[in-house]
């Protein structure tokens, strides 16, 4: 038997958390994406998948022992600084920026302000929360 035909699925450690910030869920999962759309139907707000490392069950549980303080309810944690690709309280919102990946447009989370064609910085520019 070949290495390839195992179809060994490896799981991933995710943080979930509201496009505008607010309270983060540390679980894992094989397919992430997948989760993301299941919980995403029983949230009333937009979730976005901030952060995905390959790990299991144990990598999981440290990671909620190590933010145990910011424990609101099961799995669901208050957004802590260390949290990778988390916003937490007076952070500055990521603004939305495309980028060419492969020839194909897609969206990037970018952490520095970012500053439009017109010298405006993201928290002015129009509704629609992209810049090009």
């Amino acid at each position: 038997m070949r290495f390839r035909d195992l179809n060994i699925k490896f799981s991933y450690v995710y943080f979930i958390q509201g496009s505008d910030g607010g309270p983060v869920k540390i679980g894992r999962s094989v397919d992430v994406e997948r989760r993301l759309k299941e919980l995403q139907a029983e949230s009333p707000v937009r979730l976005v998948l901030r952060e995905k490392l390959r790990g299991g069950a144990d990598d999981e549980h440290q990671l909620q022992a190590k933010y145990a303080a910011n424990r609101i309810h099961g799995e669901w944690f208050e957004p802590h600084p260390s949290m990778p690709g988390v916003i937490h309280r007076g952070q500055k919102m990521p603004s939305m920026a495309w980028r060419r990946d492969k020839g194909n447009a897609i969206a990037s989370w970018v952490e520095e302000e970012l500053l439009l064609p017109d010298g405006r910085d993201s928290e002015t520019k129009a509704d629609n929360g992209f810049s090009t």
